[in-house]
């Protein structure tokens, strides 16, 4: 027999470092041959799985030595724990952040922030996560598997399927198996277009989250292929759509789409609803989501505002904390671009929490101590490209992100104003008092107005719609933020003590507040942001105008002040649906005190005084006659307020006669801690429809 060619027809067998898969199967010696043996004898095919399998032995005294390294590692991170754990004080805590510029351990102060392409995850404390590392690497040096199959998912690099979202996320955004593809939500190209042009004009200057010609290439790239869209550019879109619809008005609306502006509304935001689930929001670590849930989030504000964006508000902001956008991207050695948009969404959460929780009567989420993260930089778009190493210049002048800043800026002087760390006891402070004096209100208050004017303002070119509403806006806080430093309205003895000089001062400044909101609402050229506005309700300054009307003689300003109040409630006004809020009942009911008084004030003014010679604070006269008191006030051609109010009373119902009228409990009824009263009266609402004239009872005054 010739062996020359047996032998070597075997030695251009392939061989393989792996049993094949039926050996592997049948758990018998392979002997790695094409085929092998053991499958020719059994005659079924030899299939070799890829990959180069297990990896070559390690010595045992090498093993040993990493093991020891890794013991002596864990051992010194477990006392660093408990040196560090020991050393905490809250002095202690204070100087550590006061010194974080100097501190060259970023890590050791801030933790750890982990970055993959557009995710990213926050570890607080790094000493945890340098414990979580050493016994991850000391498990892959103990872990021997007996068995080649134990490695071969990972030589094959196999990842786990994503699973689908779980019921969190279903229970939180209503997720439905009908959603199970959103392919037949996504509207026609050419409105995919229209909704997007809509958007930048609409909503972008507004809501400023993105880098717009990255959103634009990100769109066009999205539409191109809806057949393999990512899930969390998916949700981006979505959102997108429905806050285009929301910026619209009826007409226009009908005029893009072909359908009512409700049908629009109603169908995107199942959309966006089905997409931030599938996406898996809560436990997403995906910036591109993160932007689709906050521009959602602000969007729907606009048509609901019960309880739902402010408890989404706090999800936001416990999912953005874990992706550490609460500290700044510089610190972490982030590209510019990145860096950027992570503060600006920061500060956006920040903004959604201010509003919703004073919607509702509470206390911010959000703390100045909690985070680092600053400003965003005053620049445009086009100073921000995604390979930039250093961060761009600010601009001295103008740029779109003066809409955003200037809101920033207001938020941070009204957290100095409004909040103080329970139980602070420093020089100024009265005890158990939780409230800065009325001078340092007065201070930040003058700070920041001074900021905006020199910083901002100057700057701006009214004639150009954007940095008009900037202009306006940035007047109206102001306003704002005068009123609440000089009258807190969650303090129930404030009230009471109020001068009656001042009292004129804050009606008048609360009707200046009234009217910049009134033409922030009804400009034309800044018709196109109302949408933006009419979540912005100026409850401060309704409630004490109210509740002046209610108090004071019938005047040019309180007409005045009438006036404009009914302007922005009705412009305030969504359905009545979504009109949830904690401040809308109370509101309604000082509007229905105001309106009775007012018909009752004309009803027995008749004859009794010029209506040219009703005069108000405007023309009043501070009078130094000590008889009346230091500061009194007096008004020409009219009787005093008090006589004034007695006679204009008659035929009041008894809760408004028999008692001063009480703004802190009107906002807070029923809560012991707090004051006002459980029990309702529904005399107001039987007075009202007895009225002589009943058509000029507004529609939203009937009993609900």
């Amino acid at each position: 027999m010739d062996t020359s060619g047996s032998t070597a027809s075997s030695c251009s067998l392939p061989s393989y470092t792996r049993s094949c898969s039926s050996c592997r199967l049948r758990k018998v010696k392979c002997d790695r041959q094409q085929p092998c043996v053991n499958c020719t004898r059994a005659g079924t095919e030899c299939v070799y799985p890829p990959g180069r399998g297990r990896a070559p032995k390690r010595s045992r005294n090498a093993l040993n030595a990493q093991l020891s390294e890794r013991l002596s590692k864990l051992e010194n991170i477990i006392r660093s724990l408990e040196t560090e754990s020991a050393a905490v004080s809250p002095h202690n805590h204070d100087a550590k952040a006061r010194d974080i510029d100097s501190n060259p351990s970023v890590e050791q102060r801030l933790g750890r922030l982990l970055i993959d392409d557009t995710r990213s995850y926050y570890v607080s404390n790094v000493m945890w996560a340098n414990l979580g590392d050493e016994i991850a690497e000391l498990r892959d040096l103990l872990h021997e598997p007996d068995m080649e199959e134990d490695q071969d998912g990972i030589a094959d690099g196999s990842v786990p399927a994503r699973p689908m979202p779980s019921g969190s996320n279903a229970a939180i955004l209503g997720f439905r198996a009908l959603a199970h593809s959103l392919c037949p939500y996504h509207p026609p190209l050419a409105q995919s277009v229209n909704l997007l042009e809509i958007f930048k004009e609409n909503v972008a200057p507004m809501v400023r989250i993105f880098h717009m010609p990255t959103l634009i290439r990100s769109h066009w790239d999205a539409i191109a292929s809806l057949g393999s869209l990512d899930r969390n550019i998916e949700a981006l879109l979505f959102a997108i759509y429905y806050a285009a619809v929301i910026s619209m008005d009826p007409e226009q609306c009908e005029s893009t789409l072909g359908v009512s502006k409700a049908h629009a509304s109603e169908m995107y935001l199942f959309a966006v609803e089905q997409a931030l689930a599938r996406a898996d929001l809560l436990n997403t670590q995906s910036l591109t989501l993160m932007q689709a849930a906050v521009l959602f989030l602000f969007a729907l504000r606009n048509e609901d505002d019960s309880r739902t964006v402010w408890s989404l508000t706090s999800l936001v902001f416990h999912i953005a904390q874990a992706m550490g956008l609460h500290r700044d991207g510089i610190v972490f050695g982030l590209r510019p671009m990145e860096t950027e948009l992570r503060r600006r969404l920061w500060w956006h959460i920040c903004l959604l929490d201010a509003r919703s929780s004073e919607y509702h009567g509470c206390e911010p989420i959000v703390r100045q101590s909690s985070f680092d993260t600053k400003l965003p930089l005053n620049i445009e778009d086009s100073d921000l490209s995604a390979d930039m190493i250093e961060p761009p210049g600010e601009r001295n002048g103008a740029t779109g992100m003066y809409f955003c800043l200037i809101r920033c800026e207001v938020m941070r002087a009204l957290w100095n104003i409004s909040f103080v760390a329970p139980n602070m006891e420093a020089p100024g402070y009265s005890r158990g008092s939780d409230r800065l004096p009325l001078k340092e209100r007065e201070a930040i208050v003058q700070n920041l107005q001074d900021r905006l004017e020199n910083q901002y303002l100057k700057h701006c070119d009214t004639s150009k719609p954007f940095f008009l509403a900037s202009t306006f806006v940035a007047r109206l806080m102001v306003a704002r933020a005068w009123l609440i430093a000089r009258y807190p309205l969650g303090d129930k003895e404030y009230g009471a003590g109020l001068s009656v000089p001042m009292r004129d001062h804050l009606f008048l400044s609360s009707i200046e507040v009234l009217k910049l909101s009134s033409l922030v609402l009804t400009n034309e050229q800044i018709s196109h942001w109302s949408w933006h506005s009419k979540t912005h309700i100026q409850w401060h300054a309704v409630a004490f105008v109210l509740s002046e009307i209610c108090s004071r003689p019938r005047s040019a300003d309180c007409d005045w002040a009438w006036e404009y109040v009914n302007t922005v409630y009705d412009n305030w006004k969504m359905k009545e649906s979504g009109r949830k809020g904690t401040l809308w009942r109370p509101i309604k009911r000082l509007m229905a005190k105001a309106q009775y008084v007012r018909h009752m004030q004309k009803v027995n003014s008749e004859g009794q005084w010029d209506q040219g010679n009703q005069t108000g604070v405007s023309s009043a006269v501070i009078s130094l006659d000590m008889q009346n008191g230091p500061g009194a006030i007096t008004y020409p051609g009219a009787v005093p307020p008090d006589q004034a109010y007695t006679a204009a009373s008659e035929g009041l119902p008894s809760d408004l006669l028999m008692e001063p009228l009480d703004l802190f409990g009107e906002f807070f009824p029923g809560d012991p801690l707090l004051g006002g009263s459980v029990e309702e009266s529904n005399d107001i609402f039987e007075a009202i429809l007895h009225l002589d004239d009943a058509s000029r009872i507004p529609g939203w005054l009937t009993p609900e």
